[in-house]
Parts: C-alpha cells; structure tokens; sequence
C-alpha cells in the first residue's frame, strides 16, 4: 500500500503484482499501480460517517425527549437503549472508516470510540436508563451545547482543515 498527498487530496493506492504484465521488477513480477481511492481532507469519510453518528444520535435525543414529555416511560427507555446500542458499535462500525484519516490521527480515534463504546456498553450491562439517557453528556452539559461525540467530530473536522 503507498500513500501520496498533494494539497488537500491524499491519494491511497495498491501496487500489484502480477507474472507477464507490465513494467519487469527484479524479481521476474511485472509491477502495476493502481490507485483505489483519493481522499479529500476537507471532505474526509471518517468526518462524513461522525456525522451521520451525530445526526442518528440527535433524532434519538429529539424522540426521546419527546417520549419522556409525554409521559411514555417504556417508548424513552426504547429510545435510549437504542442510542446505547449505536453507541456500543462504534468501534467497531467505525473502524473501516479510520483509515480515511492521516496515519498519526488514527490512534486517538479509535481510543475515543472505544471510550464510547465503553460507557454505553456498562449503561447496557446496568441497564440504566439514566445512564443510557446521560451519554454523550459531561455533568456541566447545557441545552444546546454540542456533546461529546459532536464535539469529537469537531475536534477531528479542525485538525484535518488545520493541516490542509
């Protein structure tokens, strides 16, 4: 696997090698490159899938608040055991994904969705409703404010414009 980056696009490519084709190499394999994907920082597919987490976790939030108003204590515990299980997949649902990120982001955020996947996997094993209904969300949280995972999502889409 090589990687190349010019400007804002990183280009990921596969060298092949196959017997009877292409450029000679010295060990009698002809060489070919063929590249697989180019990745735009701006417009990065890992940023791309935080997003849709974020957007999924917020419809979640909406419905469930709307549950919890209308006095539906089983429909919020449905909705918050859901937005759990999103939660306890994120490691490994976003695992294809890092790969999109520069090689020296990786590592931070993959800590950072197991943490994720940690707290919402021990409100599974309680089955806490209130600490299901409390991920994402520091004790200081206001309404409004962005939570821990937009705020993660965040922190990566400004590394990669920083770096850009």
């Amino acid at each position: 696997m090589v990687s190349r980056e010019r400007g804002k696009t990183r280009y990921v490519g596969m060298i092949l090698m196959l017997p009877g084709v292409g450029v000679s190499s010295p060990g009698g394999f002809m060489i070919w490159t063929a590249y697989i994907c180019e990745v735009n920082f701006m417009e990065n597919d890992f940023v791309r899938w935080l997003d849709g987490c974020c957007s999924g976790i917020a419809s979640l939030e909406a419905e469930g608040g709307a549950r919890r108003v209308a006095g539906d204590v089983e429909a919020f515990r449905d909705v918050m055991h859901e937005k759990a299980m999103l939660l306890a997949g994120m490691a490994r649902e976003g695992e294809p994904h890092i790969v999109a990120l520069p090689e020296r982001m990786r590592e931070k955020a993959r800590l950072r969705l197991a943490r994720f996947t940690a707290s919402a996997e021990n409100a599974l094993a309680l089955d806490s409703v209130f600490y299901m209904s409390a991920l994402l969300f520091p004790d200081e949280y206001r309404d409004g404010e962005p939570n821990d995972l937009e705020l993660f999502r965040d922190e990566i889409r400004n590394q990669l414009q920083a770096e850009a």
